[in-house]
C-alpha cells in the first residue's frame, strides 16, 4: 500500500517464494490477512488485478490517486519518476469503470468522514482534520458569497475528500511498516515526547501538499523532509540539541531551530492519553510567517551549533 515492497522479512529468495505461496493460500481459501500481507500481496499485483480483490482497495485508491491528479506535463519529470520507484507503485491509466469505483470509494469515505464516535485513533483524527478542511472551504464560500451546491464547491470538495483518503492510508503506512507500532518516543531535555497518529495527521493534512489544497490555507509546506521520515528527523534534531547543550533551560512546548538557513518549529503538548497524561508532538513546520520570524529576532538568541544547524532560545 506504500513505500516499499518488502512488508514482510525474508532473509533468502527460499524464503520470499515461501511467504509468496503461504499468502496465496491464505487468499485462496478466505483466511484473512494481516496488514503486512496485505501490502505484501497487493504491491505485488498489476494494476488491472487489484479490483479482483477487495482488501486490495487501498492499494488501487492509492495507484489511482497518483495516475488522477499528477498533472500530465510532469509525468515525464524525472522526479515523478523518482517518487514511482520510490514507492513501488505501478500507475496505469484508468478505464470508465476505474474511475467510476475510485468515485465510490471517495463515496465511502466520505460517510466514514461525517461520523464522530470511530474507536479508531487513527481513522477519528483524520475524520477531525477534514471536517476543518471542508469546514474552510465553506467559509471561503461564503465569504466570497457563493453557492455551495456549484459544481465547482463540489468538485473542490471531492479533492479534499480524496486527498485525505490517500493520506490516511499513507499515515497508517507509516506506523504499521515503517514504525511498527502506534507512537514513536522522542526524547529532549530528559523529557519522554511522543510522535503519534494525532502528530502525523495533524502534520501531513496542514504541511505537506500545498497543490492539493482545494481551500484558502496560510500554512507552510514542508518542501525538504519527506513525511515517513518525520519522526527520524525530530530524533536527530534533538539528539543535536541536547549535544549542544544549549537548551537545556528552556521548553519543549515551543522548539525553534534552523537547518539549512530554513527556520522549523515544533509545537509539543502536554495531553492525557488513554488515562495517562503524556507529552505529545502537537506539530511541526516550516517558520514563514514574517512576524513569528520577528518575534524570534526580538525575543530570541540564535546559538549556532554548526554550519548548518542552531536552536533558538529566549532572551
Amino acid at each position: 500500500m506504500i513505500f516499499s515492497k518488502k512488508y514482510l522479512d525474508y532473509n533468502n529468495e527460499q524464503e520470499y517464494y515461501q511467504k509468496v505461496e503461504e499468502i496465496q493460500n491464505k487468499v485462496n481459501v478466505g483466511d484473512k490477512l494481516t496488514y503486512q500481507e496485505i501490502g505484501f500481496f497487493c504491491n505485488a499485483l498489476t494494476f488491472p488485478s487489484l479490483r479482483n480483490h477487495k482488501f486490495c482497495d487501498d492499494e488501487f485508491f492509492s495507484r489511482s490517486h497518483l495516475e488522477i491528479n499528477i498533472p500530465d506535463d510532469i509525468k515525464d519529470d524525472p522526479s515523478y519518476a523518482e517518487l514511482l520507484e520510490r514507492y513501488g507503485r505501478e500507475v496505469a491509466p484508468l478505464t470508465e469503470d476505474d474511475k467510476q469505483y475510485y468515485q465510490s470509494l471517495i463515496d465511502q469515505w466520505e460517510d466514514i468522514i461525517k461520523k464522530e464516535n470511530h474507536k479508531d485513533q487513527l481513522l477519528l483524527n483524520y475524520c477531525i482534520e477534514t471536517r476543518k478542511e471542508i469546514k474552510n472551504l465553506k467559509r471561503e464560500y461564503k465569504i466570497n458569497e457563493k453557492l455551495q451546491d456549484s459544481t465547482d464547491f463540489l468538485n473542490r470538495k471531492k479533492k479534499i475528500l480524496e486527498f485525505s483518503k490517500y493520506r490516511y492510508i499513507i499515515t497508517r503506512g507509516v506506523f504499521e511498516i515503517i514504525i511498527k507500532n502506534n507512537n514513536y518516543r522522542l526524547r529532549l531535555n530528559g523529557v519522554p515526547i511522543f510522535y503519534n497518529y494525532h502528530s502525523l495527521s495533524h502534520i501531513l493534512t496542514w504541511h505537506y501538499g500545498l497543490p492539493m489544497k482545494k481551500y484558502i490555507t496560510d500554512k507552510s509546506h514542508f518542501t525538504l523532509i519527506f513525511y515517513e521520515n518525520i519522526h527520524i528527523e525530530l530524533e536527530k534534531i534533538f539528539k543535536k540539541i541536547d549535544k549542544s547543550g544549549f537548551y537545556s533551560n528552556d521548553s519543549i512546548f515551543l522548539i525553534n531551530f534552523k537547518i539549512n538557513d530554513i527556520l522549523y518549529r515544533v509545537c509539543c503538548k502536554e495531553v492525557e492519553e488513554r488515562g495517562k497524561k503524556i507529552f505529545r508532538i502537537e506539530t511541526f513546520f516550516p517558520i514563514e510567517n514574517i512576524g513569528e520570524i520577528q518575534n524570534l529576532n526580538v525575543d530570541y538568541y540564535e546559538n549556532i551549533v554548526d554550519r548548518e544547524f542552531s536552536i533558538y532560545t529566549r532572551r
